[in-house]
């Protein structure tokens, strides 16, 4: 780890996971709010989470590590600013609880079954939104996206199409699940 790794909090890894973003082309170039017209059109924010694995460790050891999260707990229609529900004619996926998931591998481990995991690196950004919806980003995260989706110049209140699942949204899982299938 460089030094000015240790001396910025680990902003490189914020900006490797911005750059990943924009690779795995998980939203569209910036527009203004006032260009969507289509009332059925959702918005959400996205916030940059960053965190250091083995804090206890040597600084030289030391892991930082950067996430995007969409904030999908608050998902808003962008014309009207009420609150969105989901579209009746999205079809979703299955998807397990996460006490049902708990459960069984309670059950499988109470019953001597060998547990295996699987990991899938970016499964969400597999699946395309069905339907149009935006992320607000704030200005701090923004900056650190390639300068090709920085909003243009007087872009007042800058929105950008999200293009794929991603993580945060509740219809992402059923989009994957339903992608799997």
């Amino acid at each position: 780890m460089s030094k000015w790794e240790r001396e910025n909090d680990g902003k490189p890894a914020l900006v490797a996971e911005a750059a990943k973003l924009a690779t795995y082309k998980l939203f569209g170039f910036p527009c203004s709010s006032s260009e969507v017209t289509d009332p059925e059109a959702t918005v959400c924010g996205m916030t940059m989470l960053g965190h250091v694995k083995h804090a206890e460790k040597q600084p030289e050891q030391r892991k930082y590590k950067g996430r995007c999260v969409v904030l999908g707990d608050v998902i808003k229609y962008l014309v009207s600013g009420d609150l969105a529900k989901l579209p009746s004619w999205v079809d979703v996926g299955e998807v397990a609880t996460l006490e049902e998931v708990r459960t069984v591998v309670a059950w499988a481990t109470m019953n001597g079954f060998p547990l295996q995991t699987v990991d899938l690196e970016n499964a969400y950004l597999q699946c395309e939104f069905p339907f149009p919806h935006y992320l607000r980003l704030p200005a701090s995260l923004w900056r650190l996206l390639p300068s090709r989706l920085h909003p243009p110049p007087g872009c007042s209140d800058p929105v950008w199409k999200m293009l794929r699942a991603g993580y945060g949204p509740p219809l992402s899982g059923h989009l994957f699940i339903k992608k799997v299938k």
